[in-house]
């Protein structure tokens, strides 16, 4: 499976800079590549972290569903993303629909969520749902974001940027992680030394190891192949607030897995 090639087309290189987001204990992990250096920082908001880091010549990659269903729990970009993990299509999971973002307890959501779709919420979804209406206020405001704030799965990056071939161990795994930072340091050769520098910097209570390898590789993904990104599916559907469901992929060698 091939995915459809993902425009804008990215700036020269000495002007361009790639920021990789992941959710973390105290808000947002992000990690930040340009020419000029490397830098990570925990943000309270997605809005902030636009305001203080975004620009025309910078791309987000963040690990959060943007594009929410209405009446189903299905969307193409998951189906193709646990498509091309194979085993490892478990870290895939479903959105919430619309319906269900309005909820201010547990029960509440699973109940809209089944009203809506037939299904109820996992309580995985749920421990995210703030992040998720956050980012879906932020993009529904000003739709235009989209265009440099994508979503971007972790471990579809990871096997993208490992030559399409699946990774070994889960990424909590200690051997999970060592793997994981070599397969970046093969597209960023000081990718290890930044892994280190913002882990000994920001306090484990605020953000976990593995947040900030999978910050790091959406930041490597935008910083060095912006420019052939690619999607999850080649069609990317819109849903009823205009926003694209997609997921973005450096496009290297993009082929189902085994």
């Amino acid at each position: 499976m091939r995915g459809g090639q993902a425009p804008p087309a990215s700036p020269p290189p000495e002007s361009w800079t790639g920021i990789g987001v992941d959710g973390c204990r105290a808000g947002w992990l992000a990690v930040r590549l340009s020419e000029r250096g490397r830098e990570g920082r925990v943000f309270g908001s997605v809005a902030e972290l636009d305001e203080a880091w975004g620009g025309p010549t910078t791309l987000i990659l963040i690990d959060i569903p943007i594009g929410l269903p209405d009446h189903t729990s299905f969307r193409a970009c998951d189906a193709a993303a646990r498509k091309l993990l194979g085993r490892r299509s478990t870290s895939v999971f479903n959105p919430p629909t619309r319906a269900a973002l309005c909820a201010a307890s547990y029960a509440e959501a699973a109940d809209l969520n089944e009203e809506a779709c037939g299904k109820r919420l996992s309580k995985q979804t749920w421990h995210i749902m703030p992040k998720i209406a956050e980012v879906d206020r932020l993009l529904r405001a000003e739709p235009t974001l989209q265009d440099r704030i994508r979503e971007a799965h972790p471990e579809a990056l990871f096997q993208a940027l490992n030559g399409s071939q699946p990774l070994s161990h889960r990424k909590k795994d200690p051997r999970g992680a060592l793997e994981r930072r070599a397969v970046l340091e093969t597209h960023l050769p000081d990718a290890g030394e930044v892994f280190e520098d913002i882990r000994g910097r920001i306090p484990r209570r605020h953000a976990a190891p593995d947040d900030v390898l999978d910050a790091l590789a959406g930041a490597v993904t935008a910083f060095r192949f912006a420019d052939v990104l690619q999607t999850l599916p080649d069609r990317p559907e819109r849903d009823s607030a205009g926003l694209r469901c997609e997921m973005v992929v450096p496009g290297l060698s993009v082929e189902q897995s085994p």
